[in-house]
């Protein structure tokens, strides 16, 4: 496939802070790292709608991945736009622009991958408007087959309803979004310096 090289027009366009600009697959001295990601890429799985769910503690490299593979996507001539959840709720609800022609709203649903960073950090309100527009985003994408790729610090099954010690506990988002994440994104659990693709299911 040809690539492209990337331009700095190209990470502001994609709205990538600069501290991954220097992302390197190389840069990350574990095997499994470099298979999970040459598989989701070889494979061509974002071709198929098909996202990911990086999940694991503070500080292990999730953002840097989803980072690197969407420069990489965008190397290969794909539109993209990484933005934090909280961030991007924020704009939503101010409805604010991107650039001088397009929202922010229009431009989540039209890139074509999108990296949803950190989610379960943004404000929930009591009515569920936030989550709603997040449903919304992620029916859009999934709809029209474009990936999207979600960092986060939780844990798939803690998204909703989940067991522990025997006891039912809620979860932070509503069932509706819960299982949109799992029609949609595949769960790669990201701990210390080490990435595998998780072994179960959500």
């Amino acid at each position: 496939m040809r690539r492209r090289p990337l331009h700095q027009r190209d990470l502001e366009r994609m709205n990538l802070p600069r501290r991954f600009w220097g992302s390197r697959l190389s840069g990350v001295p574990n095997a499994a790292v470099e298979a999970v990601v040459h598989r989701y890429l070889s494979e061509g799985r974002y071709l198929r709608g098909e996202g990911l769910y990086l999940w694991g503690k503070y500080g292990v490299g999730k953002s840097s991945l989803a980072a690197i593979i969407i420069m990489e996507l965008r190397r290969r001539g794909y539109s993209a736009l990484f933005v934090e959840a909280a961030d991007l709720v924020d704009k939503l609800m101010g409805r604010e622009m991107f650039d001088l022609e397009t929202s922010w709203s229009a431009r989540a649903r039209e890139a074509d991958v999108l990296v949803l960073d950190d989610l379960g950090t943004e404000h929930h309100d009591a009515g569920g408007a936030i989550e709603r527009m997040l449903e919304g985003l992620l029916r859009f994408r999934i709809q029209r087959q474009m990936p999207t790729i979600v960092t986060s610090n939780l844990a798939p099954m803690k998204l909703g309803r989940h067991k522990v010690d025997g006891e039912w506990r809620d979860g932070v988002y509503r069932p509706k979004l819960v299982e949109m994440v799992k029609e949609a994104l595949s769960p790669v659990s990201v701990e210390g310096e080490s990435l595998r693709q998780a072994a179960g299911s959500y």
